[in-house]
């Protein structure tokens, strides 16, 4: 049989406790990550021209939406561009709407923005309830669609033209 040496003792070999840790070296990279990144949110930068103007058209659409539902013209039509061919219609049509009907909801809403180099046109998607219509109608008029509005670029927006299904003009005609 042959005589090995005893070893005089045995330790298990263990890495440094410090490098081995999978915690600190994802703590480091989170500390670093996190510094990056609450230094990129800490910058304000301005908002982009679009976004401002997308934010002005949404607000006259909002007021557009709610003068059409309180049947208040007088706070509807200064929205609408006054050179443009349409707008004549668009009152005519708004006006009969306020005759003819004793209540109104209307819902709008922006799907799409798109901007050319002297206007910005929307697609909307509208649903509205008209009530009141005809003597013998006591039934609700509902109505949804999607519309094209066009607006021009001025300090604050105006309606030049709708295209597609207007939420406006749902007077019977007698």
């Amino acid at each position: 049989m042959v005589n090995h040496p005893k070893p005089e003792k045995c330790y298990p070999i263990r890495p440094d406790p410090f490098l081995s840790l999978p915690s600190t070296a994802t703590a480091i990279l989170f500390l670093h990550l996190l510094g990056i990144v609450g230094g990129c949110a800490a910058v304000n930068k301005p908002a982009s021209l679009l976004v401002s103007e997308v934010e002005k058209i949404e607000e006259a659409l909002h007021q557009i939406e709610m003068s059409y539902r309180q049947r208040d013209e007088t706070h509807l039509f200064p929205y609408l561009n006054a050179s443009s061919e349409q707008t004549a219609q668009l009152k005519e049509q708004i006006l009969q709407d306020f005759t003819a009907f004793s209540e109104i909801e209307m819902t709008m809403r922006v799907i799409r923005v798109d901007k050319t180099q002297d206007q910005i046109q929307t697609t909307i998607y509208w649903e509205g309830t008209w009530l009141g219509g005809l003597p013998s109608s006591s039934s609700a008029l509902h109505q949804s669609g999607n519309a094209l509005f066009i607006w021009s670029l001025d300090e604050s927006p105006k309606l030049l033209e709708v295209r597609g299904n207007r939420p406006w003009g749902y007077a019977p005609s007698i």
